[in-house]
């Protein structure tokens, strides 16, 4: 399978847990844990295309969306300026032994902005 094939694929998984309002800046840290999970188990791609993949998942996520074109540009914001980071330092969490499924969970607690969960 392609890289676009498996990013429509995912696209379309996430797209259909998430409603268009329950995209915000809180709900993207969760969109994109759930999209990590079901990228982490595509074969032949290696960390840095799965990462690419993810991004590129969220942002198609938020771009297709019926959303405010304001919060889109915020949302991309978001995304372009953080997400990177908080995909490496999930990734390095779950090399120590932080079970990424557990994450949203302990994620919500510490931060109020994180509660939306799927």
């Amino acid at each position: 399978m392609s890289a676009d094939q498996y990013v429509q694929q995912i696209y379309d998984n996430i797209k259909a847990a998430y409603e268009a309002n329950q995209i915000d800046g809180g709900s993207v840290v969760n969109i994109t844990i759930n999209t990590m999970e079901l990228v982490e188990v595509l074969p032949n791609l290696s960390g840095p295309d799965k990462k690419a993949l993810v991004i590129r998942v969220v942002k198609m996520l938020i771009d297709n969306s019926e959303l405010d074109p304001t919060l889109k540009g915020s949302l991309d914001m978001i995304v372009q300026l953080t997400l990177p980071t908080i995909i490496d330092a999930i990734v390095a969490a779950t090399k120590n032994g932080f079970d990424l499924n557990t994450f949203k969970t302990r994620l919500a607690k510490w931060c109020s902005c994180c509660k939306h969960t799927q």
